[in-house]
């Protein structure tokens, strides 16, 4: 015992954030080890030593801690995951129209010259699966196994609709375990090494799958430096420092990727997009690693917080010119997003949006514009109420009141059936007042309704378009 604590002692002075302590918080932290051995734990992680009470650990283990469980995995490595990542989501709700849709906005986007590449990220959880604790009930009840299935099904279930799809989870299982960890002790996310295996395993994908498209794009060397650690700061580090009064920085690698001496000048037209979640943070090197491994440069236009469809929909709707330089969009989402947004029929009308937004300009057939106000938040307007053109393809509705994001559509046909159509914008997602359908072809279209669901006061323009 007195030699592990000793070598663990020794090492951990060796990691640059204890230059910050103090001396007279030192014995506090000894005495936490010497005194709870049994309990206490001195954590290894990005770069970062952290020593926990019995108080600490008490307080995590026995319960939830705003949302969150500590896990301590077999390797003695701390993670804290969000309970709603230990759920277990009814895999078969998944919507069979999602297949579908992505497909058919893959054949669009080959329409226009663009590949487009999907690269579903698997939860923490699962990456980690083998050193999650069987005696803790939290833990034990994740099954892990049949998630681990499911994502592979979804990889494979798109690659066979010839929708090339990346599977991370293989390569991130295959790495053997180290002090750089593949996720953020803190979060979901991947830690840069985790980033930097995953966008080499997408590159060999387009590298391989795409091949004819790969060696279109323009190529450009790029190499990555480490610049050392940043700080990031996390509520149980606070917790901590005010238990042992000490200074304890967490910290995480910082990546900078630049052009190589002889490639630095910038092409005018990029021709690679990225579209993505927080994963594309510019504090993973994402990107920057995908440049390395490709060769090629990249537009970063990750969204945080912005789910499955957030940094799609963003890029269309302030971004759409730059389509005509992009011949590949890489699309990446949490695969969790897929088990809980998926199952919301805003989501699915999330891609007649998109699809109609991917076209340019509008040939006129119709159009109407309605005064509204709805003070108390609800209310329904008449955007059509005669027989419309079956010529109208599409239809694009502009609000005065540019902060409107969230409203029904009711689509009624000459037999009587009806269709309802769920529009939700992001707060993350920039707002202009601007929506998109692309109308349905079921039958002829005798009638459709404006459901508005929250405060707006002004116009709305209802454009029909072929």
């Amino acid at each position: 015992m007195w030699n592990d604590l000793g070598l663990s002692l020794n090492a951990a002075f060796k990691i640059s954030i204890f230059n910050k302590i103090s001396l007279k918080s030192i014995p506090c932290y000894m005495l936490v080890v010497l005194s709870f051995m049994n309990l206490a734990t001195l954590v290894w992680g990005q770069r970062y030593s952290m020593a926990y009470s019995s108080q600490d650990l008490r307080c995590l283990t026995e319960g939830r801690v705003d949302g969150m469980h500590l896990a301590y995995f077999q390797h003695g490595e701390p993670i804290i995951l969000p309970i709603s990542t230990l759920t277990n989501p009814d895999l078969s709700l998944l919507n069979p129209l999602l297949y579908e849709n992505i497909q058919r906005l893959k054949e669009i986007l080959a329409d226009k010259g663009i590949s487009l590449v999907l690269l579903p990220v698997p939860p923490r959880p699962l990456v980690f699966a083998k050193y999650l604790d069987p005696k803790d009930p939290i833990q034990a009840s994740y099954d892990s196994s049949k998630m681990r299935q499911a994502y592979l099904d979804f990889v494979s279930a798109l690659n066979n609709l010839g929708v090339v799809t990346t599977d991370i989870l293989t390569p991130l299982e295959a790495y053997p375990p180290s002090f750089q960890p593949l996720n953020l002790f803190s979060d979901n996310h991947w830690s840069p090494l985790g980033a930097e295996l995953s966008a080499k395993a997408l590159a060999q994908t387009i590298q391989t799958q795409l091949k004819d498209t790969y060696e279109r794009l323009h190529k450009r060397r790029f190499v990555t430096e480490y610049l050392g650690d940043n700080v990031r700061e996390h509520p149980l580090i606070d917790i901590i420092n005010q238990i042992c009064g000490g200074h304890i920085q967490a910290t995480i690698p910082s990546y900078k990727t630049s052009p190589m001496a002889g490639d630095l000048l910038a092409d005018e037209h990029i021709e690679v997009v990225y579209l993505g979640t927080s994963y594309g943070s510019d504090k993973f090197n994402f990107t920057g690693f995908l440049k390395e491994a490709l060769s090629v440069d990249i537009l970063n236009y990750s969204l945080g917080g912005g789910t499955m469809f957030g940094a799609l929909e963003e890029f269309l709707l302030h971004e759409r010119e730059r389509l005509q330089d992009t011949k590949l969009i890489v699309w990446e989402f949490p695969f969790i997003d897929v088990n809980l947004t998926t199952l919301q029929d805003a989501e699915m009308s999330k891609f007649r949006e998109l699809v109609a937004n991917l076209e340019v300009g509008c040939k006129e057939i119709a159009r109407a514009t309605l005064n509204i106000t709805t003070p108390e938040g609800e209310a329904s307007y008449a955007l059509l109420q005669q027989r419309l053109d079956t010529r109208a393809t599409r239809l694009i509705l502009s609000f005065s009141d540019e902060n409107v994001r969230e409203f029904d559509l009711r689509v009624k046909y000459l037999n009587d059936s009806e269709d309802s159509y769920n529009f939700r914008r992001l707060d993350r997602i920039t707002a202009k007042g601007r929506f998109f359908l692309e109308l349905p072809k079921q039958g002829r279209i005798k009638e459709l309704r404006l459901e508005l669901l929250e405060p707006t006061q002004g116009t709305v323009t209802a454009r029909f378009c072929r």
